[in-house]
């Protein structure tokens, strides 16, 4: 799952209103009706999920369909759109950067997913980047009264605080996985067990033993590939509307 961090500049399905309360699909809009052509037939929902495997990959095909070739995992169709597309809700239900171990799976759990699901949902930072402002107070300011945090890897630090100024830079963004941005591999854990984590939330992963354990177990890009696509039909299940609730939206941006 993007997390708050990473929200704007790493949505999932840029274009497309989406489901509140699907926190992986992001709250992109379009202006743009139904591209297939097809209003009240194909959901802004269902597009947005076809985005991922589909357009999504032959946009950025640099790091996607060099990877695996095909899709990874089959979207399940059928979704209705909501009637209410708020960013605030959006954002309001996107666990946030600064999250300890204790909220982030609290925050999980009450869309119900599980803590193997956290932490598989996290190797998505392999790619994209994060803005200062929801890290750099583990640079600056961690305890309140100053200070570096003390979990973070001193190499790494001294490497932010060159892109990081301040604790006022809302502007500047760093690559999440430094070692390979632009590429969707397990890479994400193998930087964590580094306390190279770029986030309070992704530290938070090796303060629990049981996520520590599932941390080891997704350093193997192959076990890490095949639970991703797993979690992402999981997360892709939280939210749906199906039956007569909500509506087909004659336009992707807005209600009807």
């Amino acid at each position: 799952m993007a997390r708050a961090a990473t929200a704007a500049s790493a949505n999932p399905c840029p274009g497309y209103a989406t489901n509140y309360g699907n926190p992986e699909m992001g709250y992109g809009a379009s202006p743009y009706p139904n591209p297939y052509g097809m209003p009240q037939v194909q959901s802004g929902a269902d597009l947005g999920h076809q985005y991922v495997v589909g357009a999504g990959a032959a946009q950025h095909n640099q790091f996607e369909l060099q990877t695996f070739k095909k899709p990874m995992w089959e979207v399940l169709t059928g979704r209705r759109d909501g009637r209410i597309s708020l960013a605030s809700q959006a954002v309001a239900n996107i666990p946030s950067p600064f999250f300890n171990f204790t909220t982030l799976k609290q925050s999980f759990a009450n869309k119900g997913l599980t803590l193997h699901d956290l932490v598989v949902l996290s190797g998505g930072h392999t790619i994209g980047v994060g803005h200062c402002n929801f890290f750099s107070n583990r640079l600056y300011n961690f305890t309140g009264k100053g200070g570096q945090d003390p979990s973070l890897n001193s190499a790494y630090a001294a490497f932010l605080k060159t892109k990081c100024k301040s604790l006022a830079d809302n502007k500047t963004t760093v690559p999440m996985d430094p070692g390979s941005p632009l590429s969707f591999d397990s890479n994400y854990f193998k930087i964590l067990k580094q306390n190279e984590g770029m986030f309070q939330s992704d530290a938070a992963l090796l303060t629990n033993e049981g996520s520590s354990n599932i941390v080891d177990e997704l350093v193997d890009s192959e076990t890490f590939f095949t639970e991703f696509a797993q979690s992402m039909v999981n997360m892709g299940a939280v939210g749906v509307l199906t039956g007569s609730s909500g509506e087909i939206r004659k336009k992707c941006s807005v209600v009807n």
